[in-house]
């Protein structure tokens, strides 16, 4: 039933979509793909050899930050092309909302999103999401012909459907597939389970395992981390069954994979991915194929818009450049953190803010400050008195001259709206962890 209102919805939407865009001049065909909560040491510990033949054939950034520390605002940074300061939405998660009874409000409508500038320059645009927080009532559909919410399972079977539809080989494509991937709760298939020897006695009735059980018991930690590797390399054949069919169906398309966030496994004494902003969260990977403008080496997923634009000769004014990367931003609730090469120094500099959502206009009551040299101290451990771990005074100074910059971007306030969660949003919501 759902995929045949998906199909209808499709055939109608082509056809307006069509007789109102006129003629343009065929371009590179886009595929995106996010992997939901991918941070990169796991990324790179785990067996993904399709995502890695992508990186071996095109390219892989040495460092890439997700511009947030959850899924909704750093999405809406890869769409608009602004950092969480510069478009707003920097709100808390599910849970706090429900306790206030708010609920989230729209991107706003000044803010041009990529679907909107491909879909203007003659693209068919399409997006695929299987975590229910991209959903219409916020925007994240603007621009595209289809929004389809569905899962990781069914997935490859909508888009196959979805190909074996669209015959219309003169229109650029931009496709955007978000899948859940290691976001909890974790349910990898028995071979990885398997492969990775997982006590299946510690699993639910469904043979999976989330983060509240694992944070009421800890020594599931070590559970937890084997059934994230496993979910990643499900995934990465996944992404192969989707990525081979888009390359056979569409003429040699831009690819990107990357992700939204990351997740805290237990450092810090930290579990999932709660407002904290460490490299397990930030640090995730970004990959492309097929590009003729050349990758950075420091790259931030809010420049995607920038990057997909160069690629495909469109030239429009998105506020994070790729070419103009002089350092990398996050923002998390007012917190925000800031990395910079230095030298041959990774430095980065978080400073942490209380903040109340509800009166937006005293955003941040109090601040701390934690510096790290990155090239050092991966792990951003507290280093005492260990000199040759820490980060200079003139170094400090580049990472506060940095921070200025990136508050002398304009400020948007967007408060949020007084209503309640539908039922069906919330059944989501729990089924991901969001809420209880």
């Amino acid at each position: 039933m759902i995929l045949f209102s998906f199909l209808s919805f499709f055939h109608a939407c082509s056809s307006s979509h069509s007789s109102s865009q006129g003629t343009f001049p065929k371009k590179q065909d886009v595929v995106i793909v996010v992997i939901d909560t991918l941070r990169n040491d796991h990324f790179q510990q785990a067996d993904t050899p399709y995502i890695d033949s992508i990186s071996k054939e095109g390219q892989i950034a040495k460092q890439s930050w997700a511009p947030s520390t959850w899924t909704a605002p750093s999405v809406i940074s890869l769409f608009t092309g602004q950092t969480v300061r510069e478009h707003g939405w920097d709100f808390p998660m599910p849970k706090v909302m429900q306790l206030y009874n708010y609920t989230y409000p729209s991107i706003p409508k000044t803010t041009k999103t990529l679907s909107e500038v491909l879909t203007d320059n003659g693209y068919q645009t399409h997006g695929f999401y299987s975590n229910p927080l991209l959903r219409r009532e916020v925007g994240f559909d603007r621009g595209f012909m289809n929004w389809i919410l569905t899962n990781d399972y069914e997935i490859t079977k909508i888009i196959e459907d979805f190909i074996n539809t669209n015959k219309d080989p003169t229109r650029s494509q931009f496709v955007y597939i978000h899948l859940l991937g290691p976001h909890q709760p974790l349910n990898p298939t028995t071979t990885k389970k398997d492969k990775y020897d997982v006590n299946t006695a510690e699993l639910n009735q469904f043979g999976g395992l989330g983060l509240q059980k694992v944070s009421e018991n800890t020594k599931l930690i070590s559970t937890y981390k084997k059934m994230y590797l496993g979910v990643i390399e499900d995934t990465d054949k996944r992404v192969e069954q989707i990525v081979t069919r888009m390359e056979e169906y569409l003429d040699n398309p831009l690819i990107v994979i990357t992700s939204d966030h990351g997740e805290m496994l237990g450092e810090h004494n930290l579990i999932g991915h709660k407002k904290s902003m460490y490299e397990e969260l930030l640090h995730v990977p970004y990959i492309v194929k097929n590009n003729t403008v050349p990758l950075p080496k420091m790259m931030s997923v809010t420049a995607t818009a920038d990057f997909i634009c160069k690629n495909v000769d469109i030239d429009y004014d998105w506020s994070v450049k790729t070419d103009q990367l002089s350092y990398l931003s996050a923002q998390r609730e007012g917190s925000v953190a800031i990395y910079k090469d230095i030298k041959k120094i990774k430095a980065k500099g978080i400073w942490n803010a209380d903040y109340s959502f509800i009166d937006t206009k005293v955003q941040t009551l109090d601040r701390n400050h934690q510096y790290f040299n990155l090239s050092k101290n991966p792990h951003e451990h507290p280093v005492g008195k260990e000199h040759n771990r820490r980060l200079s005074s003139e170094e400090i100074d580049i990472l506060l001259e940095q921070k200025k910059n990136y508050e002398s971007i304009p400020k948007k306030i967007i408060d949020a709206d007084e209503a309640f969660f539908t039922d069906e949003i919330l059944h989501g919501l729990r089924v991901l962890g969001y809420i209880e």
